[in-house]
């Protein structure tokens, strides 16, 4: 049966792959060119600007869209590309391929594995458009495979223990007052440091879960040298790496650089390479490569014997300085990760060729609840023990398959069935109570605390009615309509769009009578793309004076958290379809946001069909404000 799973996860994952390639392909390849323009998933014509050699072995590119009309876009930060060329008569015979560092405007900065770039990039007619990245899915089969062949090892042992035929061991520890936690964070603490095998710290909104593994990984260092940290993305990392270094860690953080935040890049593979004894000459090797291939790039005519034995002097010199810069570049990426206490990266990249065979006793792996069993194992066979943090009532790994339903079920879900795993955080240092109240009693059987510190806190405003914590605006009757964009399938309300839009003004107006304060944060809130499009268009149209707003959708925000947050709900119609609203952890997540002020708008005839909207509405009325949107038009 343990090895049946393994196996059912390898046929749902090709299932899963399947359905992510036919959506990509009905998006993109069978688009005409224009058609992607006006999706905003390619830009074309572009022109590369610059071009130069950045540690890692990667070239950057600067490109610059051409076209005057430029069409809302897709792409971001940390997204793979593919160049094109529509004047290319040969198609190249592999495809050039990038990564987004940044982009301003019609300008983008791209990262890409090559020496030079062929001659064709500097063609009229280059383009780029977003690529599929299935190293995901090879990587996560790699690793059931390794699984599944493991016999007398670890790796097999594992196989038991997450299967359920294998019962986690414990041997009591006790830690040494650490002041930063309370009870339960230091009970969950000495349960990671006694678990021989599993260990999970359940921490739900606000109770303080990545502050609580931090403190779990700071003491297991000083116990085993160096640990294996992971995230399922890389806004998790960069929030365990700051932590981590505030601990006087040394911290290697592995990851493409367009992917890690730039406050950070000088712990990253790249920025510490840059910085070791070794960065000046491998830099100055390059430097010299570079002006080499300039020197042979000049030779683009048909020149006699002489010139083509300069010019291939030229390229055979740059190659030479690049090979020695690489040798270079290996050893000092040995000594890196040598030094390193902790190591931060995706599952994923934790197979990075630095790492080579190299073991660790412990892996923590935080944001549990969103990784697929399968991801886990890509690092797992490396260690001895697996520490776990998350909320399984928080966001679920994604799974677009029907036919790979089986991958919902993540590391964290996995762990839980495992008798005595878990330690349970109960004080939460977020939300006002009232905020806090309604997700308590769903969610969390009523076990959460709200500390003395944040249980009263409100915005203070001088007007009381604006310090009320939760409030629900109902639009029905209003006339509100949703609508579905026939190619993305995402759903917008222009109406509540901007009903939202009008509170926040009166919001803003209301914060402008406490000057001497600092300016609350807002988070606006809303389960559909389509809808935060919307909002950014609309919010446009207001100034706000007083307080600082952000719009996000609700999978976006997660960890995150503002003063004040609104939640545009959208969906509005006689059946009561619901769509993403369904999904009642990622509802969870948008509820347990707020510090002081929560404003949900939807549609109450089309909420009330399902239960837990029904006892949020009822919860709304009674512990906080039930409104009328008619009082806002």
């Amino acid at each position: 049966m343990a090895l049946k799973r393994l196996r059912d996860f390898k046929t749902a994952l090709e299932h899963e792959r399947r359905e992510e390639r036919k959506q990509f392909s009905e998006q993109l390849l069978r688009a005409p060119l224009e058609e992607q323009k006006r999706r905003g998933i390619a830009w074309h014509p572009v022109k590369i600007l610059h071009e130069q050699w950045v540690f890692g072995d990667m070239l950057e590119i600067e490109i610059q869209h051409q076209s005057l009309k430029q069409h809302a876009h897709q792409f971001s930060s940390g997204k793979n590309i593919a160049f094109f060329s529509t004047t290319v008569t040969e198609h190249p015979a592999q495809t050039l391929r990038a990564t987004v560092k940044r982009i301003d405007q019609d300008r983008m900065v791209l990262l890409c594995a090559v020496d030079t770039l062929p001659n064709w990039c500097y063609n009229s007619g280059l383009g780029i458009h977003l690529q599929i990245d299935e190293h995901s899915y090879d990587e996560m089969q790699e690793a059931l495979n390794r699984a599944l062949k493991a016999r007398n090892n670890r790796l097999a042992e594992w196989v038991n223990i997450l299967g359920g035929f294998g019962k986690p061991t414990y041997t009591p520890v006790s830690v040494s007052r650490i002041p930063e936690c309370n009870v339960a964070q230091q009970q969950a603490v000495e349960h990671c440091m006694a678990a021989h095998d599993i260990a999970l710290i359940y921490g739900p909104p606000g109770t303080g879960k990545t502050s609580t593994l931090v403190q779990a990984i700071y003491y297991t260092v000083q116990a085993e040298t160096q640990v294996l940290v992971c995230a399922p993305t890389n806004t998790a990392l960069d929030v365990l790496t700051e932590r981590l270094l505030k601990k006087q860690l040394r911290v290697l953080r592995l990851g493409h650089p367009a992917r890690i935040s730039e406050d950070l890049l000088s712990c990253s593979l790249d920025g510490q390479l840059e910085n070791s004894a070794f960065g000046a000459s491998i830099k100055e090797y390059r430097k010299m490569a570079e002006e080499h291939f300039r020197q042979a790039s000049k030779y683009t005519r048909a020149y006699g014997p002489q010139q083509s034995q300069q010019k291939a002097a030229h390229y055979a010199e740059a190659k030479a300085l690049l090979k020695e810069a690489r040798q270079l570049e290996q050893h000092a990426i040995y000594e890196l990760f040598n030094q390193a206490q902790v190591i931060c990266c995706t599952p994923v990249t934790s197979m990075h060729v630095g790492m080579g065979r190299r073991t660790f006793k412990t892996l923590f792996i935080d944001e549990a609840s969103q990784v697929l069993e399968p991801m886990a194992w890509i690092p797992l066979w490396r260690c001895q023990r697996l520490i776990l943090a998350g909320d399984p009532h928080q966001l679920p790994p994604l799974v677009r398959s029907p036919q790979a339903a089986v991958l919902s079920q993540s590391i964290l879900d996995a762990a839980l069935k495992l008798p005595n795993t878990s330690k349970l955080l109960t004080i939460q240092y977020r939300m006002h109570a009232s905020i806090m109240a309604f997700s308590n009693s769903y969610f969390y059987n009523g076990q959460l605390q709200a500390d003395v510190t944040v249980a009263e806190h409100t915005l203070a405003f001088y007007d009381a009615e604006w310090n009320i914590p939760v409030v629900f605006i109902d639009t029905s009757g209003c006339g509100f309509e949703e609508w579905q964009h026939p190619e993305t399938l995402s759903y917008k309300n222009i109406q509540e769009s901007l009903l939202l839009c009008t509170h926040l003004k009166a919001c803003d107006t209301a914060a402008a009578q406490r000057p001497y304060m600092e300016k609350p944060c807002v988070g606006i809130l809303t389960p559909y793309s389509q809808q935060r499009q919307q909002l950014e268009t609309d919010l446009k149209s207001i100034s706000l004076y007083n307080l600082d707003a952000e719009i996000k959708t609700i999978d976006g925000f997660q960890g995150d958290e503002c003063d004040i947050i609104y939640i545009s709900l959208v969906r509005n119609n006689v059946s009561g379809e619901l769509g993403f609203l369904n999904d009642l952890r990622r509802m969870n997540v948008a509820l347990t946001r707020a510090r002081k002020k929560l404003v949900v708008i939807g549609d109450g005839a089309t909420l009330a069909r399902h239960p837990f909207y029904k006892s949020w509405m009822d919860f709304a009325e009674k512990q906080g404000r039930l409104e009328s949107a008619f009082s806002w038009i």
